[in-house]
């Protein structure tokens, strides 16, 4: 049996789709924007940017005012995050050729990068220095003044928080009661949960007020936090024309998805390496965007994994 991979750029092996375990939420927080360099210069635009139309012009002059289009500007400087899965020859047997091997070590090498940028994600929207507390009120109250506070912001309104949180929420007997029907009896922990995803979630987005509820990796994501966001846009530079959250910037010459994966055959120590690599920084143009809200107070086994992050 063959166990030699190929040498060079892999687009096919770029394209296999990860999503593992629970997802990752990141990109759909700071979508991704690429750019043509590694560094540079981002104009945006910060809440409260208006254009006012004036009432006719000088006569003599003739003079239109003038209003740009972003007002505020950043730098940004995409760091390299890199990663390699190595397959010794007598593993590929093992695969049941090099086919299957040469997808497995993609997939190793994509979930390393996509791990990175989703660690750095939560990192980003969960700092905050005052964060919302329910205190003597409900936590629905509080996520929908948290909502309310960032109306005025681009993008969809949404609930992040990991898998841990979103159980803690669910286990709240207000929640359980504000999701009783006409009032004839409180939900069960294990009822609410035992509902289709789709039902339950557009239950809790209405009670809410959101569009949207993202659950991320516990992982990644503190237990004891969640977060209401408006999400950006994906499309490109939507941060010009309104005042937005912020973006990934990806370095790609060529628009590569995730990251640029390599292949090459060590045909001396008989090992098949498979390299992934992106550039990328996550960079926050109006942070008043989110609002931070924390559900209780930080236990050692509360906290999502406080592994390094590179690329913000």
């Amino acid at each position: 049996m063959a166990w030699a991979t190929i040498t060079g750029r892999r687009p096919e092996l770029e394209a296999i789709e990860v999503n593992y375990p629970e997802g990752y939420i990141g990109l759909r927080i700071y979508p991704k924007e690429r750019k043509t360099t590694k560094t540079g210069t981002i104009y945006y635009m910060p809440v409260g940017t208006t254009i006012t139309a004036q009432t006719g012009r000088n006569p003599q002059t003739g003079t239109i005012t003038r209003n740009f289009f972003a007002s505020a500007n950043t730098s940004f400087s995409c760091a390299e995050v890199i990663a390699r899965a190595s397959i010794a020859a007598q593993e590929v047997e093992s695969f049941g050729g090099i086919e299957v091997a040469e997808e497995h070590g993609a997939r190793m090498v994509k979930r390393a990068i996509m791990a990175k940028m989703e660690k750095a994600a939560a990192d980003k929207v969960m700092a905050s220095e005052s964060p919302y507390t329910p205190g003597t009120g409900e936590l629905v109250d509080t996520i929908r003044d948290a909502a309310e506070s960032i109306k005025n912001y681009g993008g969809r309104l949404a609930l992040v928080c990991s898998l841990s949180a979103y159980g803690y929420i669910m286990n709240l007997q207000e929640v359980r009661s504000r999701l009783s029907f006409s009032g004839t009896r409180e939900w069960d922990r294990e009822t609410l949960l035992a509902l289709k995803p789709e039902v339950l979630r557009e239950m809790l987005q209405q009670m809410y007020t959101v569009e949207e509820i993202l659950v991320g990796d516990n992982m990644y994501w503190p237990a004891n936090m969640a977060a209401v966001v408006k999400l950006p846009s994906e499309e490109p530079m939507s941060y010009k024309l309104a005042p937005e959250l912020g973006k990934t910037i990806a370095y790609s010459t060529d628009g590569v998805d995730v990251c640029e994966i390599e292949s090459d055959a060590d045909y001396g120590a008989q090992v098949d390496d498979f390299t992934g690599k992106s550039y990328y920084n996550i960079v926050e143009l109006n942070s008043g965007a989110r609002k931070v809200i924390q559900l209780f107070e930080e236990q050692d086994s509360g906290s999502g994994s406080s592994s390094s992050s590179s690329g913000e």
